[in-house]
């Protein structure tokens, strides 16, 4: 199994991981009270390891490669972690609705919508969201930006849902039909607006 061999390779492999930072002109040490911060982001640490690790975020470079999916990751711990998406295996459930997670983060996650609980706002117009990731999203609409763009004509969408969805305009795949007629249509808003007029 696949999830077996990474297994058995990253716990080998786990303490051989570096944390330290690659350019050493971004490391600052402050000697009257020790402390370590980030010349990239001001950012301070109480050693010397854990500004190298905070140092590897801004590098963005992914150098460990999930060979299922070709997802990659900052952290050889953040792939391994990740791997037990594909394993099928969700050890963790919901004590609230009983819905299993194959992480204690997916699980965290879920249960914030459980909670109701905000915690994640927008500097921008305070809006609040239960997710990070739902954040970032949103945060999108203030930037402008846009990072899924497509292959074919370059348009560019904020969202990878909005980008798979723009992609049916360029395929002859016509997935959704009406039941009364048979007309097919690219879009299930293009179906569901059709059947209105049955």
């Amino acid at each position: 199994m696949i999830l077996n061999n990474l297994t058995t390779e990253l716990i080998f492999d786990m303490d051989e991981e570096s944390h330290t930072a690659t350019d050493s002109s971004n490391l600052e040490v402050q000697s009257s009270s020790k402390e370590f911060w980030c010349n990239t982001c001001s950012k301070h640490f109480s050693s010397k390891k854990n500004l190298g690790q905070h140092q590897k975020s801004h590098s963005r470079i992914k150098e460990f490669k999930c060979n299922v999916c070709s997802q990659s990751f900052l952290w050889k711990s953040k792939l391994f972690s990740h791997m037990t998406t594909h394993s099928g295996l969700k050890e963790f459930s919901c004590d609230t609705c009983s819905k299993h997670f194959s992480s204690k983060k997916n699980l965290d996650s879920h249960k914030r919508i459980h909670s109701g609980i905000k915690e994640f706002c927008c500097k921008v117009c305070s809006k609040c969201f239960i997710r990070r990731e739902s954040l970032k999203v949103h945060e999108r609409i203030h930037t402008g930006e846009k990072p899924f763009s497509c292959s074919v004509c370059h348009q560019a969408f904020t969202t990878k849902g909005n980008l798979t969805s723009h992609m049916n305009v360029h395929s002859q795949q016509k997935q959704f039909s009406c039941n009364v007629c048979f007309k097919h249509f690219s879009w299930k808003v293009s179906l569901t607006k059709h059947m209105a007029l049955h």
